[in-house]
C-alpha cells in the first residue's frame, strides 16, 4: 500500500474547521434551524465520522513519526485519506476567503 505525506502541522486545523462545520450543521438540523432531511442527515453523520477518523489518524501517525524538522509533523496517509484531507484543506481555504 502506497502512503503519501501530509503536513499535520500546517493543515490539521483545516480538518478541525470542517469537522466543526459538520457538527454545527447537524446541530442546526436537530434543532430545526435547517429543514430536516433524513438522507442529508445520514450523509452529514457519515462524513463527520470519516473526518473524525481522519483527524485521529493524522494526529496519531504524526506523533508516531515525530517532528521532521522545519516542515513540522508529517503523517503518511492512504490515497483515500489524502483525498479527504485535500478536500478539507481546499474547502477551508475557500470558506475563509469568502468571509
Amino acid at each position: 500500500m502506497k502512503l503519501y505525506p501530509f503536513n499535520e502541522h500546517k493543515h490539521a486545523h483545516d480538518i478541525e474547521f470542517m469537522i466543526n462545520h459538520y457538527r454545527n450543521t447537524i446541530s442546526d438540523m436537530r434543532r430545526g434551524n435547517i429543514p430536516w432531511n433524513d438522507t442529508k442527515y445520514d450523509q452529514l453523520c457519515d462524513r463527520l465520522f470519516a473526518l473524525n477518523d481522519l483527524l485521529s489518524t493524522i494526529l496519531i501517525k504524526s506523533c508516531h513519526y515525530g517532528c521532521n524538522g522545519r516542515n513540522g509533523r508529517i503523517a503518511y496517509l492512504t490515497e483515500e485519506q489524502l483525498s479527504l484531507a485535500k478536500e478539507a484543506v481546499i474547502w477551508a481555504a475557500e470558506t475563509r476567503y469568502k468571509n
